[in-house]
């Protein structure tokens, strides 16, 4: 791996490397069968209308639902087709169906396209997520380490990467069983999205 320069996964510093996908418990809606559109479900409408949703049902922030059939389009002043396609969006807000069994469900970004009503929706079940995204998706964020009150034979000192201003601790102390010293760099950080347009959710498997 060094000779190929990948020196970030040598030494633990490449984030996006080795990451495990996590899984999306998805609501027990997946398990509803028969559920259709229902209402006007307009393009750029902030919720999915659906019907035929079992008391109780629930939808979970991150389900996948996928709208199988046809929608609506005007390919002239007087003129509109229906074009059967499928589509995916993803819920937004946990909501739990009544017993009309009628739910307004929020999507992720609203609805792309305008759908007709009673065609059939598709709720995916628990699976693993699977991330398509450039490196400029996501930034990672340091934050230098504190100094603990009491640092006992251990010398505790902090310094920063000159180039990319990465703060590290850098902990040295004296190991008599070894008869050596040991030395220490840690750091702090987390992950933050900063172009969520450069990743795409993809279904998961």
């Amino acid at each position: 791996m060094v000779n190929e320069g990948f020196i970030g996964r040598k030494f633990g510093f490449d984030i996006y490397s080795d990451v495990q996908p996590p899984t999306h418990f998805a609501g027990t809606a997946s398990s509803v069968d028969g559920i259709v559109t229902t209402g006007i479900n307009l393009a750029g409408s902030p919720v999915l209308r659906v019907a035929g949703v079992d008391e109780g049902a629930t939808f979970v922030r991150g389900d996948i639902i996928t709208i199988v059939g046809g929608y609506s389009v005007s390919v002239s002043v007087s003129v509109s087709v229906s074009v059967s396609v499928a589509v995916a969006v993803a819920v937004a807000v946990d909501v739990t169906a009544d017993a009309s069994g009628n739910v307004e469900v929020p999507v992720v970004g609203g609805l792309k396209i305008p759908l007709i009503a009673g065609t059939a929706v598709e709720v995916a079940g628990t699976h693993n997520v699977d991330l398509g995204f450039t490196p400029a998706a996501f930034m990672a964020a340091f934050r230098t380490l504190e100094t603990p009150a009491s640092t006992g034979r251990t010398t505790i000192s902090t310094i920063s990467d000159p180039i990319t201003g990465i703060p590290l601790r850098l902990l040295t102390w004296y190991e008599s069983s070894t008869r050596s010293t040991h030395r220490s760099l840690e750091t702090f950080l987390g992950v933050k999205t900063i172009d969520p347009v450069r990743a795409v959710r993809m279904g998961g498997h």
